[in-house]
């Protein structure tokens, strides 16, 4: 199986074949799903999965990168600025080394070389493939919000533990927030590709199930808007189909959440934090959505902020020492105003992509920037990444194609 032979019959006008697409499908959901569902670090750290982290990015990423660069992809300033975001900040830690944790920045060098490695090998067969198929993007956004929704299932009813926080699901993540999070990214991107909208309730209903468990109030605001947006869109192209599908989808989802919290262990439900998270998903408690702790974690990032405005404290600073969660705070604190420009200049780029586009891609939008005032690590979420690629590559035109050999001459194409 070529890619380079594969991708003259698209040049030509014609689809290739479909094995070759699913073959894609598969190359890709092995790029990208193991890290936004976190399986990979958490089925090693049990011994489920033999391989090593570090053996698997030095393989399947490489691997991809090569097939999305001879697919010759198209790329555009926006989907640029991204990796070299990333890759500014592994330099920052592994070569410049201004800020040092105390235990070491060995992880975090890790967290960053992955991403980096990841996102940029998925801009590049994003950029391919996006042409002509949505369907590996497709393929593992649905398998991630599967995953991730059946893995916080499993927890909550006590197949396995691995939440940091008792008596809320947070799957292979770890933590709730993150798994929140990695499902409504995913959950954003498959919407806003997907075609059949039977399909999309179902796993709409799913994502409403699985972020609830987490009692994350992040989650439940991304969650909320995703599906408020989603419905109020669809309901203007097929108002009928909507309304049977509301009918179904939402009871399910929340009569499914009810019998879910009436079997949680009653000492966990007892709990102050768990109490006040219930509080305001079901009884429209708004105040329980306030975290004093967290603002006064807000204004110690920006007083470190503060401190070194140009160039920040170096990569980590934000995520391990301060912790301001929020995703600006902490990459001023980092790497003051040249990281916080880059990012802003991301964030401002794919705003302006959907303004000019009368709203296409706004879910993606919103999976990217819902989460920027609650969470402090969303640089290093692949998702996170994944729908910023997925919207700038919907509402642009490409800028440049790369190639890795000269184009075949007409001639020589029309012969064989």
């Amino acid at each position: 199986m070529n890619p380079n032979a594969e991708m003259q019959y698209i040049e030509g006008g014609q689809r290739p074949s479909r094995m070759f697409e699913w073959f894609l499908c598969i190359l890709f959901a092995a790029l990208t799903v193991p890290y936004t569902t976190n399986f990979l670090a958490w089925s090693y750290s049990v011994g489920v999965f033999p391989v090593r982290p570090v053996l698997y990015l030095l393989t399947i990423p490489p691997f991809a990168l090569v097939v999305g660069l001879l697919m010759r992809p198209d790329l555009n300033r926006t989907v640029l600025l991204i990796p070299l975001l990333l890759l500014w900040m592994v330099v920052d830690a592994v070569v410049l080394r201004r800020y040092v944790s105390p235990e070491g920045n060995g992880l975090l060098i890790k967290g960053y070389a992955a991403t980096a490695v990841v996102v940029l090998a998925a801009v590049c067969m994003i950029g391919s493939f996006m042409r002509w198929t949505n369907l590996p993007v497709l393929f593992s956004t649905g398998l991630t919000v599967l995953i991730c929704c059946g893995a916080n299932l499993a927890e909550w009813i006590g197949l396995f533990e691995n939440s940091n926080v008792p008596g809320r699901a947070a799957g292979f993540s770890g933590d709730p927030n993150n798994a929140s999070i990695a499902i409504c990214a995913a959950l954003a991107v498959f919407l806003t590709l997907n075609k059949k909208l039977w399909l999309s309730f179902a796993f709409l209903g799913i994502a409403i199930v699985g972020v609830t468990i987490t009692l994350s109030r992040s989650g439940m605001l991304g969650i909320g808007m995703i599906t408020f947006l989603f419905i109020a869109h669809s309901f203007t192209r097929n108002p009928a189909a909507v309304l049977r599908m509301i009918a179904v989808v939402i009871p399910l989802a929340v009569i499914g959440s009810i019998v879910l919290f009436q079997k949680q262990d009653s000492d966990l439900a007892k709990q102050k934090d768990v109490q006040d998270r219930m509080g305001a998903l079901f009884e429209g408690r708004v105040n329980k959505l306030e975290s004093s702790e967290r603002m006064k974690d807000l204004m110690d990032g920006i007083a470190a902020f503060k401190e070194k405005p140009l160039l920040g404290h170096g990569a980590g600073a934000g995520t391990l020492k301060w912790h301001p969660h929020n995703q600006l705070v902490s990459t001023f604190v980092d790497g003051g105003f040249l990281n916080a420009g880059l990012y802003l200049l991301v964030l401002a780029s794919l705003t302006l992509k959907v303004v000019s586009n009368s709203g296409r891609g706004s879910l993606c939008l919103i999976a990217v920037l819902v989460f920027i005032p609650f969470s402090q690590l969303l640089l290093h979420e692949v998702g996170h990444w994944l729908a910023a690629v997925v919207l700038a590559h919907r509402n642009s035109g490409r800028v440049f194609q790369i190639r890795l050999a000269a184009p075949e001459r007409k001639e020589e194409m029309q012969h064989a």
